[in-house]
C-alpha cells in the first residue's frame, strides 16, 4: 500500500468533520426527509434501494482497493422511486509539490474546498477513475433537500509487483527464507494469569522495566 493512502485518510478525518466515514452512503443528518417510506412497487429494485430510503447518493462499484480502472456511477433514487433533480460531485486526489513530495498545506486546502455544491461538476455519466480518489457527492431534490455521501478508491495498476508474476528460483526449497509466511495477531485477549504480568528485574529491549500491568497508550486494557 502506498504510504500516502494512510496520510490521505488520516488527514481527511482531521481536516474535515464530514469525512467521518468512507462507506457507500454517508448522509447529511442535518437535513433529513420526514416523508414516511413505503415499499417500491417493483420488487426487483427493492434490494438495491432498501438501504437508501433517504435518497443519499450511492456509488457503484463501492469504494475500495482495485487493480483495474473503474467506471463509477452515482444514483440517489430512494426506495419510493423518487429521483433527485440533480447530483453534483467533486474529486479529491493526492497533492504533491514541484519536487514530487507530499504537500500537506495543499492537501488541507483541497479537503476544505471539496464539499460538493450546486456549482460543482454535475453528474451526467460514469466517472472514469485510474488513480487514488475520494469522491464526494450531493443529491439535490426539487424541494431543496440535499443528501451528501462520499467514497474512496485506491488503485494498484502496476502488474509487475504482483506476487504470482514472481516465480521463486527454487519452488521446492525448504529454506524458510524462500517461503511465504503469514502472521496472525489478535487485538483482544483474556488475561488468564495475572501473576506473571510483572517480573522483578525483567526489562524489555530498550532496558525499561517490563510490566504488563500498564496499558499501552492507545490500547484498551486486557481482560
Amino acid at each position: 500500500m502506498k504510504r500516502y493512502i494512510t496520510k490521505l485518510l488520516a488527514v481527511s478525518i482531521a481536516a474535515l468533520v464530514v469525512f467521518s466515514s468512507c462507506d457507500n452512503g454517508s448522509s447529511d443528518s442535518s437535513n433529513k426527509e420526514t416523508t414516511p417510506q413505503t415499499a417500491p412497487e417493483n420488487p426487483e429494485k427493492q434490494d438495491s434501494q432498501e438501504e437508501n430510503g433517504e435518497g443519499i447518493p450511492v456509488f457503484s462499484p463501492i469504494g475500495g482497493f482495485y487493480k483495474e480502472k473503474q467506471s463509477v456511477t452515482i444514483d440517489a433514487t430512494d426506495m419510493n422511486g423518487k429521483k433527485p433533480a440533480a447530483i453534483y460531485y467533486t474529486l479529491l486526489r493526492q497533492t504533491y509539490d514541484s519536487n514530487g513530495k507530499w504537500d500537506e498545506k495543499a492537501w488541507k486546502e483541497a479537503v476544505a474546498a471539496s464539499k460538493p455544491t450546486e456549482s460543482s461538476t454535475k453528474y451526467e455519466s460514469a466517472i472514469e477513475l485510474a488513480e487514488d480518489t475520494i469522491i464526494r457527492a450531493v443529491a439535490v431534490y426539487s424541494d431543496g433537500t440535499k443528501r451528501y455521501a462520499l467514497t474512496c478508491f485506491d488503485f494498484d495498476l502496476d502488474r509487475s509487483t504482483d506476487t504470482d508474476s514472481q516465480k521463486p528460483e527454487n519452488p521446492e526449497s525448504t529454506n524458510w527464507q524462500d517461503q511465504t509466511i503469514y502472521f496472525i495477531l489478535t487485538d483482544r485477549f483474556w488475561n488468564g494469569d495475572t501473576t506473571n504480568d510483572h517480573i522483578e528485574d525483567l526489562v524489555d529491549q530498550n532496558g525499561n522495566a517490563y510490566d504488563e500491568r500498564v496499558t499501552l497508550g492507545g490500547q484498551p486494557a486486557s481482560g
